[in-house]
This record gives C-alpha cells, structure tokens and sequence, in this order.
C-alpha cells in the first residue's frame, strides 16, 4: 500500500467515525447553529445640543428598561445596580457597549426602543452627567 493509500484510507476512516460520532451525541450536547446575525446597531452619537438629564430623560428609561435586573433584587444587581447614578457613570462605556450592539436586554425582554437608546448613549456620550445620586 503507497503512502497516498495510507492518507487516503486514514481519512476514509477518520470521516466514518466522525460522521458515527455525530450521531450518537445526545441532541442537548450537539452544538447548535450559530444565530443570525442581528441588524440592530445603535451607532453612539455625538454630544450634540442639550444633553439628556439624568433625573428626567435617564433613570425613567433605566426604570422600564433595566431595573427589573440591575437594581433590588435583581438578578445582576450585585455587578451593575443602576439605580445608584454613581454606579451607571461609572459603567458608561458598558452600557454603550451593550445598548449600542442590542446586547441589553436579554432576547427574553422587548428590545430598547430606537429614541429611547438614542437617549441613553447621548447621555453618554455627553459626559454622563448632571442629576443628584440616587
């Protein structure tokens, strides 16, 4: 048998085992697609004109939007309460992040509405500021 033989009746065999091995993995093991990609972007804006205030325009965004986990007793409170105004400057560049890429919420909860996003990354990108800690 030539060396071609070999590499070819190796990989035959390699394919086989393989292709068995898929089958017999439990359905909840096998890796699942990967998900569409999501055409939700929220470009960050610039600090153009008077800047949203955090008393008016943020916290009863935050408040519809984001306390049910991130404030109390929810459940990602520990790491981001952002009930405390301190807290949420402080993770600004997070929350763009994650507003800005769609990645909060969760898939579970509604999306954040287009002017409510474009509220909190201009509250952002203005400096994050004015508003007395809560």
């Amino acid at each position: 048998m030539t060396g071609r033989s070999r590499i070819m009746l190796a990989l035959a065999v390699v394919a086989a085992v393989a292709s068995a091995c898929a089958h017999d993995v439990p359905p909840a093991v096998r890796t699942a697609p990967a998900p569409k990609e999501s055409s939700c972007h929220h470009a960050a804006p610039q600090c153009a004109g008077a800047p949203p205030t955090y008393t008016a325009d943020v916290r009863p965004i935050l408040e519809r939007r984001c306390f049910k986990c991130h404030a109390g007793d929810g459940v990602a409170a520990d790491e981001h309460d952002f009930s405390h105004v301190e807290t949420l400057r402080a993770q600004k560049r997070a929350l763009t992040n994650e507003i800005g890429a769609c990645a909060m919420p969760p898939s579970s909860e509604p999306p954040v509405p287009d002017a409510e996003a474009e509220v909190l990354l201009r509250w952002a990108a203005c400096g994050a500021a004015d508003g007395p800690p809560s």
